[in-house]
C-alpha cells in the first residue's frame, strides 16, 4: 500500500465519521469531534515513533566485533 492509498483511506474514514457524526450533534460539534479523532492518531504515531530505532542500522553498528 503506497502512502497517497492510505491518506486516501484516511480521509476517506475521516469524511464517513464527519458526515455521521453531523447528523445527531450538528457541523460544528462533528468537526471538533473529526478534529479529535484526528489528533489521537497523531498521537499515537509520534508516540509508536519513539519506538524505532534513531539511526537506521544503529544496532548493527553496535555489535563488538
Amino acid at each position: 500500500m503506497t502512502a497517497q492509498q492510505s491518506s486516501l483511506a484516511v480521509g476517506a474514514t475521516l469524511g464517513m465519521l464527519f458526515l455521521a457524526v453531523s447528523l445527531g450533534l450538528g457541523t460544528g460539534n462533528a468537526l471538533v469531534v473529526t478534529l479529535m479523532v484526528q489528533l489521537g492518531v497523531v498521537a499515537v504515531t509520534g508516540l509508536l515513533n519513539l519506538r524505532l530505532p534513531r539511526v537506521a542500522g544503529r544496532a548493527e553498528r553496535e555489535r563488538p566485533r
